[in-house]
């Protein structure tokens, strides 16, 4: 058996009779006797299964393996635990609370991150793609990021204000319904809701319902400058029914907004299309020729087979917004394959010599009505203008 060195005090370097300053760095009174070295007690894995136990289960202390999510994950050095935070796209919305659907297809009521409410932030539209995360508590969720739009529909909020009111985000198509008879058709709001589309660079076709109301043949004729424009048009009857077919196929894989004034059944329309979705329906006041209001705000419904289609309350105030009276003629498809044969670069097509455009008027290429609505809402645009 070999010889054992002898162990070195483990407290050599202290000097006997050293007082040790206490943590306010006073010194303790009286003699300061010379203590034995503390042994480190080892980890919980070591000292066998009863201790580790028994660490697991004592108050005020959290086991290492718990998860943590929000604060107290930032606050962990080390190792920290979160919840991975999802992408999805926005429903609707209502007294601040959202829902959102993420790309599993779960809808979640989410809230608002405070940084995204200031000023100088997007204000979230249906239709805006945002991604979510744990709320700060780890009660809920949140929406963290708002991505960028790929496009966009917005009108001037009602009243007086000069504010945008964002319909709806990455759309892909507006689609105008109107119906043949109850209510009557205005032409001059038509025009209002396709040149809002056509300032927001979206490509709009028409949807004219209730044919069942009224022979096919008058409905063409009543609507036929809005086919020699190049809007496609799209005759239906949820009664018969008719046309249902085509207008579900180009909505299919696209995002789609339904927009138009009330009681024209836009609603009706797409249960027709898609039973399941069981939106409510409204009846015309037979007083005044108007329907009632039976969607409260947009509304994104995910289509079967894919796409998505925004149900808008019904409007009776068309705000234009974004357009300048200058480019108001590019927003008319008819005015605008001629703007250019004018002879000034500046023409308001009222009065100024050789305007292709009038000329046009005067030769039936641009149908009166029309042109008369342009000029309407091109004064209504300089008279904002000059007020603001």
């Amino acid at each position: 058996m070999g010889r054992v060195s002898p162990l070195r005090p483990l407290a050599s370097h202290r000097r006997a009779g050293t007082v040790r300053p206490s943590r306010d760095r006073l010194p303790h009174a009286g003699h300061e006797r010379a203590r034995s070295p503390r042994r480190r007690r080892p980890p919980p894995a070591l000292r066998g299964e009863g201790a580790a136990r028994r660490l697991r289960h004592r108050g005020g202390r959290r086991r290492v393996d718990a998860a943590l999510v929000g604060r107290d994950a930032r606050r962990r050095a080390g190792r920290i635990v979160t919840v991975a935070s999802e992408e999805g796209v926005v429903l609707r919305g209502t007294g601040g609370v959202w829902v959102v659907r993420t790309l599993a297809g779960v809808e979640r009521e989410v809230s608002l991150r405070g940084r995204l409410k200031q000023d100088n932030a997007p204000k979230l539209a249906v239709g805006d793609r945002v991604t979510i995360e744990p709320a700060e508590r780890g009660d809920g969720w949140a929406i963290g990021e708002i991505h960028p739009r790929t496009s966009s529909l917005s009108r001037r909020a009602p009243g007086m204000r000069q504010a945008e009111r964002v319909v709806a985000a990455n759309v892909d198509q507006v689609v105008v319904v109107f119906a043949v008879v109850k209510p009557e058709p205005h032409p001059r709001m038509l025009d209002r809701f396709l040149t809002i589309a056509e300032a927001n660079d979206l490509s709009a076709r028409v949807v004219i319902n209730k044919v069942d109301l009224a022979s096919e043949a008058a409905a063409r004729g009543k609507f036929a400058a809005y086919e020699r424009a190049g809007y496609p048009i799209h005759y239906t009857s949820t009664k018969e029914p008719r046309g249902l077919d085509a207008l579900r196929e180009v909505l299919h894989d696209r995002t789609s907004v339904f927009t138009g004034p009330s009681g024209v059944g836009k609603s009706s329309l797409l249960n027709a299309l898609y039973p399941g979705l069981s939106l409510r329906v409204g009846e015309i006041s037979e007083s005044v020729n108007k329907g009632r209001h039976t969607t409260v705000g947009a509304w994104l419904h995910p289509l079967p087979g894919g796409g998505y289609v925004v149900d808008t309350p019904g409007l009776r105030e068309v705000g234009m917004w974004g357009v300048e009276p200058t480019e108001l003629d590019r927003c008319y498809p008819e005015l605008r394959a001629l703007r250019d044969e004018c002879r000034f670069a500046d023409c308001t097509h009222r009065a100024e010599p050789d305007c292709a455009v009038r000329e046009g008027v005067e030769s039936g290429a641009i149908d009166r009505d029309r042109y008369e609505s342009y000029l309407k809402l091109r004064e209504e645009l300089e008279s904002v203008e000059r007020q603001y």
